[in-house]
């Protein structure tokens, strides 16, 4: 199972999970679920079933609202599929596709160039922080350690400050532009955002040129990484036999 839509037509071409090669509709009261057959149960959690199961939900989130199904759900049969999911949860799921009809989302990665660069920068534009590492490079490592430890300490606070500071920078221009956004708030290293945008289908053009207009402001410093439109897979989860879960 791939995720809740609509009742419409939601055309398939995308390779599915375990190579199945057609997805269909199961639908009851103006809600459906697209679901495609495999071979057995469990899934297995394989990169090409994982990329498997994002491509059928992006390519159905181009043409509608799709609530998507954590990966690998499968149920034994229909009936199962209408009397586990679709029956019980209906209002729900009804009221679900109502309250984010004509959303997507949209997920937006920055990553530093070139981390040596940025160091320097930080080195010099901090006096405490030039002063004391001039400090530690005139004595002996024993004789150094604590500076060195203090040093360490202010680069990582400079180095995390000015990491916020872009990444303020970038919400700012984009969270007026989209409904909801969630953000990571553990990155990596070398990672300034990391964040999935709710943004109405309407206003997507105007979103994307605006992503556009900062990875140009921002060449040289960042590099993008912008995937969309998706799925809801960032603000929705649906599980069978439950309801409707806010991720």
């Amino acid at each position: 199972m791939y995720g809740v839509v609509p009742d419409g037509p939601v055309e398939s071409t995308a390779d599915g999970i375990e190579g199945a090669a057609s997805t269909r509709l199961i639908r009851r009261a103006e809600v459906a679920t697209l679901v495609a057959d495999v071979p057995g149960d469990p899934v297995q959690a394989t990169r090409r079933n994982l990329n498997a199961h994002t491509e059928v939900l992006a390519e159905a989130a181009r043409q509608t609202t799709v609530l998507p199904m954590r990966f690998g759900v499968v149920l034994p049969s229909e009936r199962e599929v209408v009397e586990g999911l679709l029956g019980p949860n209906h209002d729900e799921l009804t009221s679900l596709l109502d309250q984010f009809r004509g959303k997507v989302e949209v997920t937006l990665r920055g990553s530093f160039e070139d981390e040596d660069a940025r160091l320097r920068e930080v080195v010099q534009g901090e006096p405490a922080i030039a002063r004391l590492r001039e400090r530690v490079q005139a004595v002996s490592e024993d004789a150094g350690y604590f500076d060195r430890i203090r040093l360490g300490e202010l680069v990582a606070s400079a180095l995390e400050a000015r990491r916020a500071a872009d990444e303020r920078r970038i919400l700012d221009r984009l969270q007026p532009l989209a409904d909801a956004v969630d953000r990571d708030s553990e990155l990596p290293g070398r990672v300034a955002i990391k964040a999935a945008f709710l943004v109405d289908r309407a206003r997507l053009e105007q979103f994307d040129a605006e992503v556009d207009a900062i990875a140009r402001e921002l060449a040289g410093s960042l590099r993008f990484s912008y995937v969309g439109p998706l799925a809801l897979h960032s603000f929705v989860s649906l599980t069978p036999r439950t309801e409707a879960v806010w991720a």
